[in-house]
């Protein structure tokens, strides 16, 4: 016979699809649609697939796969196997925890945690030394009130008192000859423009060549209605007579005494009305000195670039302090290694 003849008689792809079964042992007809499949799970997901059509009889292919035995079946019948696999993870543990008291109990090892504890302790002892450093040197001179209150009080009244007695400012009695030449009204503008630069963030400020107006006075109020404590501020009724009855010159009793707070609110309210009286030129003379003033009192020793970039500047004392610590406890081991070990 030819080859032509040999490839001819050769079944085509459509009949090798009917009679897949007698091509390949290994193949899993369908008995339905005569369809042949390689695996026997492929086979299955076919007859599940198909299962209730024309081809494919639902009852026939439910009583053909009920001996199928399905993966959750198959794990929902093993409680035993669970309450094993429950038990593992504690076995590990245990066992872990052993080994690890084991490696512990080495000397080694214990010299090696000793030194990494103190290694931690050094670290923290210098991230307290350096943020105590650096409040050091915002908060300045000791001996100033302490407290919110305090604060507010020392801001717009001791040090623009200090600064305005170092010019001979001092009211009433105190008021020297050389004074004589100012009237009350630039005297007490003057502290109150020392007030809002201390307690109005610089970028709350004015602009350039510009001087506090009603928006720096409500700042004002409200910062040191914040720090002492007390209610918001109402704009809608400004004046010394929000805050009647709460400073000392009210005759509120030993409560109004204590409101520090309220008695530097109300010199403010005093210090705006006299700052009101002057002209524009006369603010912004006395608004650009008390700026500068307040600047070079509340900075104290740090600068500008110290305040902005306080995280870095933190962080680099700690680590010079880390390393300085570091080298004096090296120093001691180095002194007391032939003597008995601390524990």
């Amino acid at each position: 016979m030819s080859e032509t003849g040999q490839l001819q008689n050769q079944p085509t792809k459509h009949e090798t699809g009917a009679i897949g079964a007698t091509l390949s042992p290994a193949s899993f007809p369908c008995h339905f649609c005569g369809r042949a499949f390689s695996r026997k799970g492929t086979y299955g997901r076919h007859l599940d697939s198909k299962k209730g059509d024309a081809q494919h009889p639902a009852g026939q292919v439910e009583a053909l796969r009920s001996g199928v035995v399905r993966r959750a079946a198959r794990r929902a019948g093993e409680p035993v196997a669970d309450e094993k696999a429950g038990r593992a993870p504690k076995k590990v543990k245990r066992q872990k925890s052993q080994i690890a008291k084991v490696y512990n109990s080495k000397t080694a090892v214990k010299e090696k945690n000793r030194a990494r504890r103190r290694a931690r302790d050094l670290r923290l002892k210098a991230q307290l030394q350096a943020h105590e450093w650096y409040i050091g040197m915002l908060s300045g001179p000791q001996g100033l009130a302490q407290g919110p209150a305090g604060r507010a009080e020392n801001a717009s009244l001791e040090a623009g008192k200090q600064a305005h007695r170092s010019q001979g400012l001092e009211s009433g009695p105190e008021r020297s000859q050389k004074s004589g030449q100012k009237s009350d009204a630039e005297i007490y503008g003057a502290r109150y423009a020392y007030a809002v630069a201390s307690n109005v963030p610089p970028s709350q400020w004015p602009q350039k060549n510009g001087y506090p107006g009603d928006a720096e006075f409500g700042a004002t109020v409200g910062q040191l209605t914040a720090l002492a404590g007390m209610a918001p501020y109402n704009r809608s009724a400004p004046g010394p007579q929000y805050f009647q009855g709460l400073g000392p010159q009210s005759g509120g009793g030993a409560a109004a005494q204590d409101s520090t707070g309220a008695a530097a609110l109300e010199q403010v309210f005093a210090w705006h009305a006299h700052w009101a009286q002057l002209g524009p030129s006369t603010k912004r003379a006395l608004w650009q000195a008390e700026c500068d003033r307040a600047l070079r009192t509340h900075l104290h020793g740090a600068s500008l670039c110290q305040i902005s970039g306080a995280a870095a500047v933190v962080r680099e004392k700690t680590r010079q302090l880390c390393e300085q610590y570091s080298q004096g406890a090296f120093l001691d081991s180095i002194l007391t290694d032939s003597g008995p070990e601390t524990p």
